[in-house]
């Protein structure tokens, strides 16, 4: 195609082909070698949790009050209430989601008891679990749990949804950290982690991310509560004041709740126009639900760390050095 634009072409000429086509001059190519990575690799950044942080520790089993023992030749009868619901990680997934976006207010009657039916559909908890024989016993079980004190004049069925925040999600900045730094502080704070057993993560920063029960607000004040469906015993007696105390030990609850009483203060820090925490910052519920008795107290824990514990486990999280303060944690 070119040359047949050659003739009569003033400026166009053809060239005579290269006998050989160019090639760069000849030089020395070293052998291939594969790069060697010699630096320190940063292992600690990560996105952690509470579960994360008591992971090594040894749950021991709960002191119960002694059952009564079936008779030789004698099977055991199955028990149709709080204390005979099946165990486990399946069955408390299942009681969590009978609270979660549960309109408190109008949870009765058949209202109560199709909002159950619904989440029992496709559960299966053990090779023979039985829906339907469970359905009244957990109806009549969370009408305790909603009309159950929290602290006096306090109840869940007082809770309209416009006041409640289920399951929120919370991620928290992380500077590196190590176990005897958190210990040292959670210790010198609240009675309940001096007398548990120390955390032994390795050094960990990042983000520490969790999901809380229930944010509640009451009379202007925040809460956050927990639901807990260990197994105490099988009489509401074993859900008495030292038995949470030691469920909360031997599972570090002590540490998740200071956790979440950060996250809920940082939060409101960024969503309240005065916050501030003596006045807004409620405190904490842990509902051990399967003691739990309409009109009484019985088998709630509650506490609120006081401000000073709550700035100095801020401090730590972020970096800075704690300020040493007095005990930081009063019963609610």
């Amino acid at each position: 195609a070119l040359q047949a634009l050659v003739p009569g072409c003033e400026v166009a000429a053809p060239l005579p082909w290269p006998e050989q086509p160019y090639q760069e001059p000849g030089r020395a190519v070293p052998a291939p070698r594969a790069l060697r990575f010699e630096q320190p690799l940063q292992r600690d950044w990560r996105v952690s949790s509470y579960s994360a942080l008591v992971a090594g520790l040894g749950h021991g089993t709960p002191r119960r009050e002694p059952a009564s023992e079936p008779q030789p030749g004698e099977a055991p009868e199955p028990r149709l209430d709080a204390f005979g619901f099946p165990r486990g990680a399946r069955p408390g997934t299942l009681l969590h989601s009978l609270f979660e976006g549960l309109d408190f207010t109008r949870a009765a009657g058949d209202s109560l008891s199709a909002w159950i039916a619904s989440r029992l559909e496709g559960v299966k908890l053990t090779a023979d679990w039985q829906a339907e024989p469970w359905l009244p016993v957990l109806v009549e079980w969370v009408g305790q749990v909603l009309d159950a004190e929290l602290a006096p004049g306090l109840r869940l069925r007082q809770l309209a949804p416009g006041r409640c925040l289920p399951e929120l999600e919370f991620f928290l900045p992380l500077a590196p950290l190590a176990a005897p730094r958190l210990n040292a502080l959670l210790a010198q704070h609240d009675p309940l982690s001096a007398a548990a057993a120390p955390l032994a993560f390795a050094r960990v920063q990042g983000m520490l991310k969790g999901f809380m029960d229930l944010v509640f607000e009451h009379q202007g004040r925040f809460y956050v509560l927990d639901y807990k469906s260990n197994h105490l015993g099988d009489a509401p007696a074993c859900y008495g004041r030292e038995a949470l105390v030691e469920a909360m030990l031997q599972h570090r609850y002590d540490v998740q709740y200071q956790l979440y009483s950060l996250a809920l203060h940082r939060y409101l820090a960024s969503r309240v126009p005065d916050y501030d925490y003596e006045r807004h910052f409620g405190g904490v519920f842990y509902l051990f639900l399967r003691g739990m008795q309409a009109g009484t107290a019985a088998a709630v824990y509650a506490a609120r760390p006081r401000r000073a514990h709550i700035e100095a486990l801020d401090r730590l999280f972020a970096g800075q050095e704690a300020v040493a303060t007095s005990q930081g944690v009063s019963p609610c």
